[in-house]
């Protein structure tokens, strides 16, 4: 759709609606307002809460490993688990807005997310044990090639759950 055959914003129960002035949304709401980011602005939002899930992640990854001594698979998995919780959360209300007309429609959808991100898992945690004991690679970094490996597949899956179904 070309810039000038888009609708206007509705800026009821948004965050301009609220007359927040603050440095961060007025930066924002700049950003968003050029073509580029405006056109993407989905995809953008989807990395920012991908990177804080990943943050979630790595952090748990390396502090239930390093700390608590617990094997870096069964970390991994602790972790992982504990960032799709995260990332579901956010994406379902900031990325994607999703709304269900009905609880039913609500867990069908968390379901199939959670299906995704569970298929996902076991991929990761298959390359990561794959990596780290045949090649000896430090677990910490075949968790960052993996999770680039895996970016791709997952926002496709997800964003065909929370988006493009109008539950």
């Amino acid at each position: 759709m070309s810039i000038e055959n888009r609708k206007p914003p509705k800026f009821s129960n948004t965050l301009l609606s609220k007359k927040n002035n603050s440095l961060v949304y007025r930066v924002y709401y700049s950003i968003m307002a050029l073509p580029f980011f405006y056109k993407n602005k989905t995809k953008i939002k989807y990395v920012v809460v991908g990177l804080l899930g990943e943050i979630v992640d790595f952090s748990l990854l390396y502090i239930l490993t390093t700390f608590a001594g617990i094997f870096y698979l069964f970390s991994a998995t602790i972790s992982y688990l504990s960032a799709i919780f995260f990332n579901f959360t956010l994406n379902r209300k900031y990325t994607f807005k999703f709304k269900s007309k009905n609880f039913v429609d609500f867990i069908k959808a968390m379901l199939q997310y959670f299906t995704v991100s569970f298929l996902a898992m076991i991929v990761n945690l298959f390359l990561l044990g794959l990596l780290v004991q045949s090649t000896n690679m430090n677990y910490m970094l075949a968790k960052l090639i993996v999770t680039l490996f895996l970016f791709v597949f997952i926002y496709l899956s997800h964003h065909s759950i929370l988006k493009s179904k109008k539950l």
